[in-house]
């Protein structure tokens, strides 16, 4: 069976090899045409004419007329394999489209400043520059995370809030101790966030387990108060909502109808909080802090400015002041890219009216 029938079936729309571009230099010696030269590659004629086009070179080549008056040398055009395969690498290389990022050097600036030091994340960073731009055409958040994950940016993986894996949820385990109502028995409309004025409460341990911190975050539009004490004790979140009472007055109850808490010890004085401030107190099943999930975000964000390797005596209360106003106005898009105190405002005016 000589090459020409060959029957063997060759993978389509493969580019050429150099070393099929080295036969086709010796086929073309043989003087062979390239019909046939296609066959025994298993290419098609049109390809292979292509093939040759783009790989022939002028050459410089000894004259052996040997007649009078003739020229020593000559041009003539060649087929070189070598030529031809570096022509296409480099047309290869050229082909590629460059990352979107280098056509949008002042956007990415701009981008790296929200997030880094405006602590926006990458999504309402892109609604923000949306917003100033409106006739331009930007990215998409996708891309904007495959850059950080490129290294295209200042920013990097660590920098972002919530840039973590997943954990799969484990099944939810009981309590040892009965607190108080479960969260079970949580009305429905208090689930679904469409009820302002029922809260979830925790508290951030700093360095050395000295003190606390209380955080207590709106459900609905997710605004969120802290209060800082010098030492672990059942009584301080007891303080800390009648530091709230006193702010709102007669309207506390309108405002604070309920709050959600965790099995922690710190919550004991759950008894105390219904009567005294007439609020109902619900508790999260143990080890499920997806149940207060306003809260624990809030929480992450707090611990940007406040690290766990922060002692009580470094967490002053103008640090403390200054990390909450500036998560309570950070835009964010669950709240359809409102900020937190911005719906916590309409609200209290929704009260008033």
């Amino acid at each position: 069976m000589n090459h020409i029938n060959c029957s063997t079936k060759t993978k389509k729309f493969q580019h050429f090899s150099l070393s099929e571009r080295k036969i086709i230099k010796n086929l073309i010696k043989m003087g062979k045409s390239v019909s046939t030269i296609a066959k025994i590659l298993g290419k098609h004629k049109s390809s292979v004419s292509r093939e040759i086009k783009r790989g022939t070179v002028l050459n410089r080549k000894y004259n052996n007329t040997n007649k009078k008056y003739e020229p020593l040398y000559i041009d003539v055009l060649v087929y070189d394999p070598y030529y031809a395969n570096e022509k296409y690498l480099n047309n290869r290389e050229h082909s590629k489209n460059l990352p979107s990022i280098f056509k949008f050097a002042t956007f990415i600036e701009m981008l790296d400043n929200l997030i880094l030091k405006q602590k926006y994340s990458p999504d309402v960073a892109l609604h923000i520059l949306k917003e100033q731009f409106p006739d331009e055409k930007l990215v998409c958040v996708k891309t904007i995370y495959n850059w950080i994950e490129n290294n295209y940016l200042k920013t990097k993986n660590i920098d972002l809030l919530l840039k973590v894996k997943r954990k799969k949820k484990n099944a939810k385990k009981k309590s040892k101790y009965h607190r108080g109502t479960s969260i079970e028995e949580r009305p429905e409309e208090i689930n679904k966030r469409e009820e302002f004025g029922h809260f979830e409460g925790d508290s951030v341990i700093p360095k050395g387990r000295q003190g606390q911190i209380i955080t207590i975050t709106e459900r609905k539009t997710r605004f969120a108060f802290t209060f800082k004490y010098k030492k672990k004790s059942a009584k301080n979140i007891v303080n800390a909502i009648g530091k709230i009472n006193k702010m709102f007055g007669n309207k506390f109850n309108l405002i604070m109808k309920s709050i959600t808490f965790d099995n922690g010890t710190e919550f004991t004085s759950w008894k105390k909080i219904e009567k005294k401030y007439k609020i109902k107190v619900y508790f999260a099943h143990a080890y499920s802090s997806s149940e207060r999930g306003s809260n624990e975000n809030f929480n992450g964000m707090l611990r940007r400015y406040i690290p766990k390797k922060m002692i009580l005596e470094e967490i002053t209360d103008s640090l403390l002041e200054k990390a909450t106003i500036h998560i309570n106005n950070t835009i964010r898009r669950i709240l359809n890219y409102k900020s937190s105190a911005e719906c916590f405002k309409i609200e209290l005016k929704k009260l008033t009216a």
